[in-house]
């Protein structure tokens, strides 16, 4: 084949636009910081780093999430302690009026503390996380339990509930959901048998009946007992929540550590491979220099 000036010359301009690209992507990488600047530099690579950060996302989602489950728990937790708290002291004021040594003053004295922490476990019942009620089941926006009406004559009249025992569930991860709500009849027992029993206690001590504060006793039993299971139950949630985040935690490390190594620059090797693309340009441009003599046309002009 015969070599002119012409394919010597289209040959060089050829090689020097493939020098002068390669120049200009290694300056682009190396102001950028990224190794893939546009789709067309590397698509697998690209990929690779959408698939990653598509990950990132998902798992950061999952742990905001976690994240209010968890402080639904706290608070939830916090209520069924209170709670807790007061079933114990109401036992000891049950054991004081069941004791027979009480005069009728103090009966009733007794009755108005136990009609006060009625009330009080009402509040405790009635306990909200960011404007929802904890225990209302899915009914979240209206308060699950009215105030005691102690005019009424009939016990179930007394106290009125809008709870249902639905559960709330948050997705916790990749097809995975958790209920992290504690229903009122899981905490306060069935026809909210804890305040009803405080209600109960109340009109015992004020008509001074032994038979029945000896059985709201044992009946306050079960309930301090439905407190303690509720709370165990809320604690073992806090405890898988946390496992789950912790493991998504080191997940987003990892990916991060990945989508690094794919897109960022070695800026150490990428400027050492910018000078030796300078002096190939270099190069180049001396060879274009030779290459292209005058000829006789030149010098005829």
């Amino acid at each position: 084949m015969r070599i002119t000036n012409n394919m010597m010359n289209t040959a060089f301009l050829q090689d020097l636009q493939r020098n002068l690209r390669h120049l200009d992507t290694m300056q682009r990488r190396i102001n950028s910081g990224k190794v893939v600047s546009r789709p067309s530099d590397d698509p697998v690579r690209l990929q690779q780093i959408f698939k990653l950060e598509t990950a990132i996302d998902q798992h950061e989602q999952y742990i905001r999430a976690i994240d209010d489950a968890d402080a639904w728990l706290a608070s939830t937790d916090a209520a069924l302690d209170q709670a807790g708290a007061i079933v114990i002291r109401v036992k000891g004021l049950a054991v004081q009026g069941a004791n027979g040594t009480n005069d009728l003053d103090a009966m009733r004295a007794l009755a108005d503390e136990v009609k006060q922490i009625a009330e009080q476990l009402v509040g405790v019942a009635n306990a909200t996380h960011a404007g929802r009620y904890v225990f209302a089941g899915t009914n979240t926006t209206v308060k699950p339990f009215s105030d005691i009406d102690w005019e009424a004559a009939d016990l179930q009249d007394k106290l009125q509930s809008l709870a249902n025992t639905e559960s709330i569930h948050y997705e916790i991860g990749p097809q995975v959901t958790m209920p992290v709500n504690t229903t009122a009849e899981k905490a306060f027992g069935k026809d909210e048998q804890a305040i009803r029993l405080l209600i109960r206690l109340e009109g015992a001590l004020r008509a001074d009946d032994k038979d029945e504060i000896n059985t709201i006793l044992d009946e306050l039993d079960v309930v301090e007992s439905q407190l303690l299971t509720a709370r165990s139950e809320v604690g073992a949630r806090m405890n898988r929540l946390e496992a789950t985040k912790s493991r998504f935690t080191d997940d987003i490390i990892t990916y991060r550590a990945l989508k690094s190594q794919a897109e960022d620059v070695d800026v150490s090797e990428a400027i050492m491979y910018l000078k030796t693309q300078e002096a190939v340009y270099h190069a180049s441009l001396a060879v274009g220099a030779r290459l292209m003599q005058p000829t006789l046309v030149d010098f005829l002009r």
